[in-house]
């Protein structure tokens, strides 16, 4: 009786330190996709200025958190090479650039965000599973020389990874898709179009 209990306890303190451990996963996320915009004469110069995490988080590189035996999210989990609102600027300055918005010499635009949200689902399958990732992400377009709000939205980007069997590229994946859909919807929003680029 004796033995079992302390082979529990061992198994409870293995799995605990487990759940609080921090693991380093590089995202380096790169947006490759193409960007169609109407074509038009009179684009502005977009310059993304900053990406404020406005999250209470202890940790602003955490992708996702573990959880414990109990269901309770612990202080462990995936940590990106740097904070996710840092990333989330860097996305959106890599769909500037393949939207070729950063080649204008004329009217100029400063867009700058608050990250509001990261949230993370396992889905769990028979014999493996996949992660949906939801990014929000408060944006705001500003006229640079009259200082006018043209534009300001939430935007979304919803990530799933495929299935895999190890957690670190399925993290990797479903974060990354959910920064391209972010991308996506920017750009392709018919308001954001009109407010901004028209």
């Amino acid at each position: 009786m004796k033995l079992k209990l302390i082979m529990g306890l061992l198994a409870l303190s293995f799995l605990s330190g487990c759940a609080f451990t921090v693991h380093d996963l590089p995202v380096n996320y790169e947006y490759t996709k193409a960007i169609d915009l109407p074509h038009k004469a009179n684009y502005p110069e977009i310059n993304i200025t900053d990406v404020v995490d406005v999250r209470t988080v202890a940790n602003p590189r955490m992708i996702m958190n573990q959880q414990n035996g109990y269901g309770q999210t612990t202080t462990g989990g995936w940590q990106a090479e740097k904070e996710l609102s840092l990333i989330i600027k860097d996305a959106l300055v890599q769909g500037v650039k393949q939207a070729k918005l950063d080649q204008f010499s004329g009217r100029k635009v400063q867009l700058s965000g608050e990250l509001v949200d990261v949230t993370s689902n396992i889905v769990a399958g028979w014999t493996s599973g996949t992660i949906n990732m939801k990014v929000s992400v408060k944006l705001t377009a500003r006229d640079v020389g009259t200082g006018k709000i043209l534009w300001k939205d939430t935007m979304f980007g919803d990530g799933t990874s495929s299935k895999k069997s190890a957690i670190k590229p399925l993290l990797v994946e479903a974060f990354s898709n959910s920064l391209d859909d972010l991308v996506d919807n920017l750009f392709s929003d018919e308001y954001f179009q009109q407010s901004v680029l028209d």
